[in-house]
């Protein structure tokens, strides 16, 4: 669960959130059902399986925090045991390895398998929606255990039926519009 599925069933305030992000927050608890809210209730901040560890922020934060700076990534390296670790509040994809004096953010080049060896390291693979790069794509990455690779992947999507479909709601135009520029 992230920030948003937890404000959606009311167990975050709106107020730690922009207004279009609350507003956006107010429309979909308006949407879901009784059966989705507890789901959304059961879904839980952290899952370990395997060697991966999966949350939403960061293994220090799972709700809130964005792994975007080195700072955030090396402390990240200190709230998990597993091997990887998938992460996706910033909607923006990339992989960080640790090295010895902090952590090292890498591209991650798409359509490309990229070995994860047996180094730690913290993975994002974007945003199926709204991702913040200026790709308006959705990003997303497949791990393929048998090779131990991944591979990044952008997709198209209807960008204007989407947007025809907020403004028809009432979202947030910012909202709308970001999608347009990926940002």
């Amino acid at each position: 669960a992230g920030n948003h599925d937890m404000a959606s069933i009311g167990r975050l305030s709106l107020e730690a959130f922009n207004e279009h992000a609350a507003a956006a927050n107010r429309w979909t608890s308006t949407q879901i059902s009784d059966d989705q809210a507890d789901y959304i209730r059961g879904l839980p901040l952290r899952i370990e399986s395997g060697e991966f560890t999966m949350v939403h922020g960061s293994p220090r934060d799972p709700v809130w925090e964005y792994v975007i700076s080195v700072p955030a990534a090396v402390a990240s390296f200190l709230h998990f045991e597993t091997e990887r670790c998938l992460v996706g509040h910033s909607h923006i994809p990339f992989l960080c390895r640790p090295k010895e004096d902090g952590a090292a953010f890498l591209e991650f080049p798409l359509d490309t398998p990229v070995n994860l060896g047996g180094d730690r390291i913290i993975i994002n693979p974007g945003g199926g929606g709204q991702p913040r790069d200026g790709d308006p794509r959705a990003s997303y990455a497949v791990f393929d255990d048998a090779e131990g690779a991944i591979v990044h992947h952008r997709v198209e999507y209807d960008v204007s039926t989407t947007q025809t479909k907020m403004e028809e709601r009432g979202l947030p135009k910012y909202l709308v519009e970001r999608l347009t520029y990926g940002r």
